[in-house]
C-alpha cells in the first residue's frame, strides 16, 4: 500500500489494523506524519515490508514489532523514535534489510 510523498499529516490511525491482508506498507517521506506507531500496526502479521521513513514519528519502537515474523524489510529511519530497540527484533528471523538510523535510539543493538 504505497502512501509515499503525499504530504500526509496527522497520525497513523488505529484503523490501520483493519488492513489484515496487507503485506507491504509504505508511508515514507511525508515529513508531517507524526505521533507514535499504533499497536494495531503490529497485528498486521502478513507484513513483509514496512517503509515509514522520512516522517516525524515519535515514541518508542514497541516490543510487538517481534510479532511481524514475516518481515523481510524494515525502514524506519529519519523519524524521531527514542529509547532502546526491543529485543523482540530477534524474532524477525526473515529480516534481510533494516534501516533505523537518524532517530534517537540508545543502548545496544539486540
Amino acid at each position: 500500500m504505497p502512501l509515499a510523498d503525499l504530504n500526509i499529516s496527522g497520525t497513523i490511525p488505529p484503523e490501520i489494523g483493519y488492513l489484515t491482508g496487507v503485506s507491504d506498507l509504505t508511508m515514507a517521506r511525508n515529513r508531517i506524519l507524526s505521533g507514535s506507531l499504533p499497536g494495531e500496526l503490529f497485528k498486521l502479521t502478513l507484513l513483509e515490508d514496512i517503509r515509514i521513513f522520512g516522517n516525524s514519528l515519535t515514541g518508542t519502537l514497541p516490543a510487538d514489532i517481534g510479532d511481524l515474523t514475516l518481515l523481510t524489510y524494515l525502514a524506519i529511519q529519519e523519524n524521531n523514535f527514542v529509547g532502546t530497540l526491543p529485543t523482540t527484533i530477534g524474532n524477525l528471523v526473515l529480516l534481510e534489510r533494516w534501516f533505523v538510523g537518524e532517530n534517537e535510539f540508545s543502548g545496544p543493538i539486540p
